[in-house]
């Protein structure tokens, strides 16, 4: 929760000319844009689920210079045309970003195809599964007071988890 690595999907990064997938943190954001609000989520998935996410993030990292910021996918936005974001994805934008890659641990951040998802979607999700840790600036976000807030949540996680796994045994 310290947010020393950020992966982003952006228009401008210092891997390709063209965009595409980046490692950030933090700290970089701060010394840019202090005045930024952020908002932090927070996803507890199974092991298995979250394997699959990595290694999508892997094959993407891995090929980084094949990724491309998706101008062209701002277009489907605006006219709501909807496609297919298949296996290997790697021209989208941030927003589409995030929902292709949590989808593929079978949760769905919106009701829209990946490749329609925006960023006011990710701003008013409603999944349960989905826990918002922090929003505001970035300036005040303390990792110190994070970490304890997760640390509280996935307790409760575990907590239910256990109360679920003993439900299914004693049916």
């Amino acid at each position: 929760t310290k947010l020393n690595k950020l992966y982003s999907f952006n228009a401008d990064n210092k891997t390709n000319k063209l965009g595409g997938i980046s490692i950030e943190s933090i700290q970089e954001y701060l010394e840019k844009y202090q005045d930024a609000i952020i908002k932090v989520n927070c996803i507890f998935v199974k092991e298995k689920d979250f394997d699959i996410v990595k290694r999508s993030l892997d094959h993407m990292l891995d090929n980084k210079r094949n990724t491309t910021y998706g101008y062209r996918n701002i277009f489907n936005i605006l006219l709501g045309k909807a496609k297919e974001m298949n296996q290997d994805a790697m021209s989208m934008v941030c927003s589409q970003f995030v929902s292709y890659l949590m989808h593929k641990a079978n949760i769905d951040l919106s009701d829209k195809s990946d490749n329609l998802v925006t960023p006011q979607d990710l701003a008013n999700i409603t999944n349960p599964k989905v826990y918002q840790i922090y929003e505001g600036y970035i300036r005040d976000y303390d990792y110190k007071k994070i970490n304890r807030i997760f640390r509280k949540l996935k307790t409760k996680a575990l907590v239910i988890k256990e109360s679920l796994i003993d439900m299914i045994c004693t049916i």
